[in-house]
This record gives structure tokens, C-alpha cells and sequence, in this order.
């Protein structure tokens, strides 16, 4: 059985392969105090955000975080998870912006985790 939150292997066809413990997804984190020009940054790209969640207060459903096409950004930590329709060129852009030392401070794969069992 996949993971639900893995992209299919025609979704990340043209990205870099992906790293064990990865969803295919990518984490674009914003400066804190220019985040507004972040997403406006990612808006040009072509990104909006379908899920926005302004504190560690709200409820978030785990269907909402396992929607692989969702783009959700967690506003009180300047993070956006990138859904998995995002294309090589737009991955790229991102990169230049964060190059060119913008609001968008980093951007990496999305990792997984998994709670250890003991016997």
C-alpha cells in the first residue's frame, strides 16, 4: 500500500528524486516579519495557498494536512507546505528567490515521521 501523502511517479516527474522519508512535497518557509511579501512572492510564481491557518489554535484535519494537491500555509510560523502539483519551473523560481536573499528565506523537502514501537 503507497502513502497517501506520496505524489504519484507521473506528479513528480521533471523534480529531483526523492529522498527516503520525503512526501514529495516541498516546505518554503517565509520571513516572519515580511511574510506578506513572501506569499506575494509565491503568488507571481503561480502558488496560492488553498488552506490558511493563522495560529496553533485552529483545528486542522488530517485530511486537510494529507491532500497532496493542497498548498497550506501556517501563518504564525511563516511556513507553506507546496501541494504536490507544483511544477519543476515554479520549484526553480522559488530557489532564484531565495538566492536573490527575498522574504522567502528557505525551501526543502517536506519529511516524514514515524513514532518508533518498542517491544
Amino acid at each position: 500500500m503507497t502513502d497517501p501523502c506520496e505524489a504519484s511517479k507521473e506528479d513528480r516527474e521533471g523534480l529531483p528524486p526523492e529522498e527516503l522519508g520525503t512526501t514529495g512535497r516541498y516546505k518554503v518557509t517565509l520571513k516572519l516579519t515580511e511574510t506578506q511579501q513572501g506569499l506575494d512572492i509565491l503568488r507571481k510564481i503561480g502558488i496560492v495557498p488553498t488552506h490558511i491557518f493563522e495560529g496553533t489554535g485552529e483545528n486542522v484535519s488530517a485530511a486537510q494536512l494529507n491532500d497532496k494537491e493542497a498548498t497550506i500555509y501556517f501563518a504564525s510560523q511563516g511556513i507553506v507546505i507546496l501541494g504536490g502539483d507544483v511544477s519543476p519551473q515554479q520549484l526553480e523560481q522559488i530557489r532564484a528567490a531565495v538566492e536573490a536573499n527575498t522574504a522567502v528565506v528557505s525551501v526543502a523537502p517536506e519529511f516524514t515521521a514515524k513514532a518508533l514501537s518498542f517491544p
